[in-house]
């Protein structure tokens, strides 16, 4: 699985659980308040903001940093992606 359509298939995931994905070019603002992509959750609904100029590595570290604070335990993984997780769970 080549990394596009690795993230692909992260990002499916993630939407699937039920996580919106909102991607847009984050920029600090003049009072010193940092913008920074990640996860949060807005009115009990969970939602994962994206920096439209994240390189595919650190997006990839977001989802997967995403999916382990969720509960996968019912869902099927293709080999490659529940590899992924799991190596990112070990000390």
């Amino acid at each position: 699985m080549d990394e596009a359509m690795l993230l692909y298939a992260l990002e499916e995931l993630i939407s699937d659980l039920g996580v919106e994905i909102r991607r847009d070019t984050l920029v600090d603002a003049d009072d010193g308040f940092e913008l920074r992509s990640g996860s949060c959750t807005v009115r009990g609904r969970m939602l994962l903001v994206l920096d439209r100029r994240l390189p595919p590595a650190r997006r990839l570290e977001i989802y997967v940093d995403v999916l382990n604070d969720m509960d996968l335990s019912d869902r099927y993984l293709p080999p490659r992606i529940r590899e992924i997780l799991e190596r990112d769970r070990e000390p």
